[in-house]
């Protein structure tokens, strides 16, 4: 569906003078919208919503501009300053279009979305998830432990499948595979 205004703004906390610079696209221009960031809604809820302003910096035709203009207003240099609620680039929002890609968070940018993702409560479905992607499968055969079955098969003098194989027997108690979890210390 599309709208009919594409809205680039700057909602400013009034009590911390701190703003949050976003993008909107609504049918309403006047429909009351802050910010959807983690650390604006934080904000919001703490100091309350009379306390914030919104104003509007520039509308544009398009989603497209709305969004190539928020990639020149919302840059790694502005979002590492404590003035702002913002906690990534400018132009995440586009579909197809991956602003950080290539590039690193700085530590300033990183304690600040930890920051924003602090009291967050994830389930234990999710738990789940993110222990099962951080964890590799370890083959452990007559020959050594390996971290792939490539390399399980060249030392056991076999192919890659007859490894995972063997492993998949329960009743083969010379191979084995276990999830384990991987930690990369910088």
């Amino acid at each position: 569906m599309l709208k009919n205004f594409h809205i680039l703004y700057k909602t400013t906390n009034k009590v911390s003078n701190k703003i949050y610079v976003g993008i909107h696209s609504t049918d309403n221009f006047f429909d009351g919208y802050l910010g959807s960031g983690t650390l604006i809604k934080k904000a919001i809820k703490e100091y309350g919503r009379s306390n914030f302003s919104r104003e509007v910096i520039d509308t544009f035709s398009s989603r497209d501009l709305l969004i190539e203009a928020e990639t020149r207003y919302v840059t790694q240099e502005f979002i590492d300053s404590d003035s702002n609620y913002n906690v990534c680039i400018g132009g995440s929002g586009a579909p197809g279009l991956t602003p950080m890609k290539g590039k690193i968070h700085t530590e300033h940018s990183k304690a600040k979305m930890s920051y924003a993702h602090a009291d967050k409560k994830l389930s234990i479905t999710h738990k789940a998830n993110i222990k099962q992607s951080m964890s590799k499968l370890l083959y452990k055969t007559p020959k050594g432990h390996f971290l792939n079955s490539r390399d399980a098969g060249k030392a056991n003098n076999c192919g890659h499948s007859t490894i995972q194989n063997r492993c998949k027997n329960k009743n083969n108690s010379d191979f084995k595979s276990e999830h384990i979890i991987i930690i990369f210390r910088g």
